[in-house]
Parts: structure tokens; sequence; C-alpha cells
């Protein structure tokens, strides 16, 4: 695969391609001169002392749509890298000619079009040749490796409409001159980074001890793949969060085995806890999340697998999405008032469960007005709000933190109801 100077390396062998073609065929003696450039068309110089020559210009790129989705997926759920995924371009080049008297630019734009005609393919040993000039950025570009990627470098033309033409030549805000649009399909760029690669495959199955012969694939009945797999979590209450003490159920198929642990993982921060289920069964695992430890549960979203032990192995299930609410103690808000410049300035203090830790972004919605919480520089189990130009009035109060949400709606009952003890007043 090529390196990041893979583009480069195309535009400079595509220039030196073209230059080759007037040589061989005698144009600049023919026209006086006849230089190849690659700059951007407002750097060209018009008029009747200005340049005679073809400009390559690179005025876009485009995903390849074979290549883009080779080596996916890069990446595993630790963010680890497992493929160095290629990233596949598709060049788009314009070929200006520039003339002073008739014809010139004509016949310039003819011999182009004809080589790229005859050699629509960049070889390997013609890309060496070009890239090994020293005079190319030092040589650099004989370390972008473009000769050695897999798929050869082809060039077509790309047909252009008028109005097309017309918005490319408007965004230069130069004047038109004689212009072929060509395609370079495809360069593959990739970085050289170390990955993780996945041991052989040794059997396909444990052997028999008798015969020797590996167990090989197993075919099941059913739709419900023969491995441990959690499919649900169950709360109580009906509640879409859990709470600091709720008992949880964790649904699923094939957990039948030993030495089962609940392995519950913020999504943001570094906490991540082992529990021992309460109940086991093949069906499901019952655990209860501890309530006294709240500074060591921060809320948010959480990942919740079980790991087990089945046939003396040890294995892991699927990974659910599991939301910890925070808990408001609404008895012991504090509401102070103060004088401010648009009206009252209320300063709400919230006793909350579990504590906020201070990466943690946190709200207070006061009715429908959210109130970000004041900065903390250690783990609280206070938080303290600042509602300018307050209203007066009893209002229904939710919790935020990291996105997970205190328990306003009561589900017990039907239809459900808001949760009346979840109020404050501002006097």
């Amino acid at each position: 695969m090529s390196s990041a100077l893979a583009i480069a390396s195309v535009t400079a062998v595509i220039r030196e391609v073209v230059r080759d073609a007037f040589v061989d065929h005698g144009v600049p003696v023919l026209l006086g001169s006849a230089d190849v450039t690659a700059v951007a068309p407002d750097r060209i110089a018009l008029g009747d002392t200005g340049d005679v020559g073809l400009n390559v210009y690179l005025y876009g790129t485009t995903p390849n749509p074979g290549w883009r989705n080779a080596g996916l997926p890069s990446r595993n759920r630790h963010g680890d890298r497992l493929t160095n995924a290629p990233l596949a371009l598709d060049l788009h080049y314009l070929l200006t000619a520039y003339g002073r008297q008739d014809l010139q630019a004509e016949i310039l734009l003819g011999y182009a079009m004809q080589r790229l005609h005859e050699v629509p393919v960049l070889e390997r040993d013609t890309i060496r040749t070009i890239l090994a000039d020293a005079s190319l950025l030092s040589g650099r570009l004989a370390d972008s490796a473009l000769a050695d990627q897999v798929e050869l470098v082809k060039l077509a033309p790309a047909p252009m409409s008028t109005e097309e033409i017309s918005k490319l030549w408007s965004g230069f805000q130069v004047s038109y001159r004689p212009t072929a649009a060509y395609v370079a399909s495809v360069v593959l760029i990739e970085a050289d980074e170390p990955t993780r690669t996945p041991l052989p495959v040794l059997t396909r199955g444990p052997r028999d001890a008798v015969t020797g012969e590996e167990r090989g694939v197993v075919a099941v009945t059913g739709l419900l793949p023969p491995f441990p797999a959690l499919t649900t979590a169950s709360l109580p209450d009906a509640r879409l969060a859990a709470h600091l003490g709720d008992a949880i159920g964790l649904e699923g198929h094939h957990l039948d085995g030993t030495a089962h642990t609940v392995v519950l993982s913020h999504a943001r921060l570094d906490a991540e806890h082992s529990l021992a289920p309460d109940v086991v069964a093949p069906s499901g695992v019952g655990v209860t999340i501890p309530g006294g430890a709240p500074a060591d549960w921060p809320a948010g979203l959480y990942g919740v697998h079980v790991a087990l032990t089945r046939d003396g192995r040890e294995v892991s299930t699927n990974t659910l999405a599991l939301t910890l609410a925070p808990v408001m103690d609404v008895g012991g808000i504090t509401v102070t008032l103060a004088p401010g410049p648009d009206g009252p300035t209320a300063t709400i203090e919230v006793p909350v469960e579990p504590h906020v830790w201070p990466a943690q972004e946190a709200s207070l919605v006061v009715g429908s007005r959210e109130v970000r919480a004041e900065a903390r520089t250690a783990v609280a189990d206070t938080l303290t709000f600042g509602m300018e130009d307050a209203a007066t009035g009893t209002f229904p109060i939710r919790l935020r933190v990291d996105g997970a949400e205190s328990a306003l709606v009561d589900r017990t009952v039907s239809p459900p109801a808001f949760d009346p003890s979840q109020q404050v007043t501002i006097p």
C-alpha cells in the first residue's frame, strides 16, 4: 500500500508522462515552449506574455467504492487496531492548455490526451523511474510506495457537463481555457501501524480422544445461537434506569455453567465492577447493585456482560446497555434566593446518589428549564445550581448526570403519572 505521499506522486507521474509526450512529438520546437505544470489555475500567467503549456490540476478526491470497505472493521470494541484499513481514493484532475497564439492550446491538449489514451495505466517501472528524480521534493516522493501498491493506478476520461465546468471555473475565478477532465483510480493510502492479529485456528472443535478427528462445525436447529448470550435487562418498578441497591434480572440463554461473574463497565469513566450473581439459571442471571458505596458507582451508561466457565472454557456473553440513574434526596434540597439584575437568583443545592465525579456533566431540569451544575474539583454528594431570573412556585424536577435522568414518571400505575415527590418549591 501507499503512504500519504501517493497523491502528490500520482500528480507528478501524470505531469512527467505528458511532458515526455511533448518531447517525443517535438512540441517545444513547434510552439517555441511547452512546459507542463501542476499548480492551481489562478497561478497561471495569461495574456500575450503568458505561459504556453499544459497544467495538471488535482481539483477533487472521492472515496473509491470498490475499496472503501476493505479491512473493516479496523478496530475492536476496546479501540485496539485490528487492521490498517486503506484510505482508498479516486483523484480527479483537470488538464488545461494555455497558448498565446491560434491553435497552440488545441495542439497541447491533443498530444496530452493522446498520450493518456495510449498509457491508461501508470506502470510500476514508470512510477519508480519518475519518482526517483532528486528534483521532485529532494527525492522524497520515492518513499510513497505508489509503485508497490496492490492495484495499479488507472487513468480514464471523466466527461463533465457544461454546468459542472461552469461551476468549477467560476470557483477558480479565472477565464476558462480548453480543458479535459480525468480520473485516476485508485490510490490506496495505508498506515504502517502494529495491529492485533488472532492466533491461527488449530482445530474446528475438540478432537475425539479415540479417533483423533475434529468435532467439526456444530449445526443446531432453531434461531438461538448455541453460546451464552444476554437478551434483555429487567428493572424494578418498570423503570427505564437502575438505581443503587436495585436487583436486576439479566435474561438470556445458554447461561448454564460455573463461576458466573457479572461485569459492569462505565462507558465514559474508569469505573468497572465485578459482582457475584444472586441467582443463576440457564435462562437468566440475577444480580444486585450494591448501595453502600455511592462514590464508586458514578451515574451514566454502563455496559454489562456475564463471564462464566462452560465446558471447561472461560467465555463471556454479549454486552447489554444499562443506565444507572441519579437519585435526589428531595427532602434535603435547599433553595436560597438573592436579588439579581433581571429578577431573583435561586441557588439550589441538591443531595444526590450516586455521588457525581468532577468529569461528569450534570444539570437540573426545573419544570422545563435546564440549569447546569457548578463546576466541581472532587467527587461531590451535593450539587449546586444557580438559576437566574427564577420564577416562584412548585415545579417538577429532574436531575441529569451524563445523560442518565432521575425518575420523574411513576410507571407502576396506569396510565403513567408524574411522581408527586419529585418536586421543588421556589418561594
